[in-house]
């Protein structure tokens, strides 16, 4: 675990600098700059461009993962696996953009009536998901490296900074909306462009595409075999995680896209340390499948779902205690504030699926991988039949409502599943000591009055509830891989504390 606690705890710190950035460009720079519409517009070209982009990449980060144990060699080479990583996607950007492209006249007429500003930029969405794609393309090299530091950099902090300044010359009247439009697809393309950089300079490729003789045929058929399922898989995975945006676009209108997004953001920080976890422990998975380690396959499970879901709950109750603060001081927040349901629903969801996307990676890797497909589907199914049923009647909470109702399905199949087939779950006590702590400090934060001004109050809030909080965790021992790393925060401090002194 000492490679993945070390590469997670710099993936996490990159990460949360980036959503400190995310933070003040979704809640205060766009909201100032941008009208909801305008924000509408932005979310629901990159989500529309994410679900184009996940199912041309044809599963190429799984696929990366799991197959670069049979292609690393001694001689930095690894048998031509950087170029046939470029060259997967192209099968999928080529046939799917085909599809996107035609698909342009009934998708126009389903936006038409609500978000008819969508279909005025509508073929911006491919370029961008092509930038995405590599994007994704040059972060799994990184990461099978183990290397996924400055990739996420360039995801969380990068991007974001050009976002940022895409936003502002657009509210300060230097270009127009064609223009954001333009500095946005650009923000992506330079963020791609780092990312091959870093990854030549990593572990550059020798030579040109290595012979494919080197690679077995039951190989090749097997990874073919294994893209094409991960493509029928993200249609439906993609479905479950973006259709509520779409739902919502259409048939209520960017300005609620824009609320539902704002609060959805706010969410999803939950989860964002467990992207660092989860990309550094994927290829410690595959490697313990190859070796047939079941015992350390086992440890790494139950260690890395009690780490996610440990940081997932003390993330999720600060967020809580200070989410009307939040609100409060947001330009145009009584607007935005009707998101508040949506971002207890997501986080809920973003807490379940910090335990069961563990679970995922583990079916993935494993000979089972397939029997997630009817899984898959299944949820596909009820996602858009919840979104149907409940935004009609519940507006943007229903959106949300519905997200987790396919969320917590999905867990239990799924986990019930590998216990079954692989005979390992991810559960321990450490989970009922963490769970257990923050139930209690979200009932001492609804005794808690408020105080003043909300920026005082979300200090007071934090710092008091917060650091019982973590002192809790701390003393009961829920987890001897946060306690060291807590110890070694608290004495890297203590030495920079000394040498101000000095």
């Amino acid at each position: 675990m000492g490679i993945v606690i070390r590469q997670s705890l710099k993936g996490t710190v990159v990460t949360y600098a980036g959503a400190f950035i995310g933070f003040l460009n979704t809640l205060f720079i766009a909201t100032h700059f941008l009208t909801p519409e305008e924000i509408g517009l932005q979310r629901i070209l990159v989500e529309a461009a994410m679900l184009l982009a996940g199912l041309s990449q044809l599963g190429v980060n799984q696929v990366g993962v799991r197959y670069f144990p049979y292609f690393k060699t001694e001689d930095g080479r690894h048998k031509g696996f950087f170029y046939y990583l470029c060259l997967l996607p192209v099968i999928g950007i080529a046939f799917f953009g085909f599809l996107y492209f035609l698909l342009q006249q009934p998708l126009d007429r389903y936006f038409a009536a609500e978000s008819p500003l969508f279909t005025d930029y509508y073929f911006w969405v491919f370029p961008l998901a092509v930038f995405m794609v590599y994007m994704v393309v040059f972060e799994t090299y990184g990461n099978v490296l183990l290397r996924i530091t400055v990739p996420r950099m360039v995801r969380e902090v990068g991007l974001r900074l050009f976002t940022v300044a895409g936003i502002v010359l657009y509210g300060l009247g230097y270009v127009n909306l064609n223009g954001f439009v333009v500095l946005l697809t650009l923000a992506y393309a330079l963020a791609c462009l780092v990312d091959l950089l870093y990854a030549l300079w990593l572990c550059p490729p020798r030579g040109c595409l290595h012979p494919a003789s080197d690679i077995p045929v039951p190989m090749r058929r097997d990874i073919a075999s294994y893209s094409f399922f991960l493509m029928l898989g993200s249609l439906a995975n993609l479905l479950v995680l973006r259709v509520d945006v779409f739902m919502v676009s259409a048939k209520m209108g960017l300005e609620y896209t824009a609320i539902y997004s704002i609060a959805y953001y706010m969410a999803v920080i939950i989860e964002m340390p467990s992207r660092s976890t989860g990309m550094i422990s994927m290829p410690l998975i595959a490697e313990a499948y190859k070796q047939g380690d079941r015992s350390r396959l086992s440890e790494l499970y139950r260690k890395v779902a009690l780490n996610q879901f440990l940081v997932a709950l003390l993330v999720f109750f600060v967020l809580w205690i200070n989410i009307r603060n939040v609100y409060a001081v947001m330009p145009n927040g009584a607007f935005y504030a009707q998101g508040v349901g949506v971002v207890l629903f997501i986080a809920l969801a973003k807490i379940i699926e910090s335990v069961s996307t563990v679970g995922g990676n583990v079916l993935n890797y494993s000979p089972y991988y397939r029997y997630s497909l009817p899984f898959i589907f299944l949820l596909g199914g009820l996602t858009v039949t919840t979104n149907l049923w409940l935004i009609p009647r519940m507006g943007v909470n229903g959106a949300a409502l519905a997200t987790l109702i396919t969320v917590v399905v999905y867990a239990v199949a799924m986990l019930l599943f590998v216990a079954w087939k692989i005979k390992i779950h991810p559960f321990s006590f450490g989970m009922l000591k963490a769970l257990a702590v923050v139930v209690l400090g979200c009932g001492l934060h609804a005794l808690w009055p408020t105080m003043g001004h909300p920026v005082v109050d979300a200090c007071v809030r934090t710092v008091v509830l917060g650091g019982l909080a973590l002192w809790t965790v701390y003393k009961l021992q829920v987890s001897a891989e946060f306690n060291g790393l807590l110890e070694e925060s608290v004495r890297r401090v203590k030495q920079v504390a000394y040498r101000v002194r000095r």
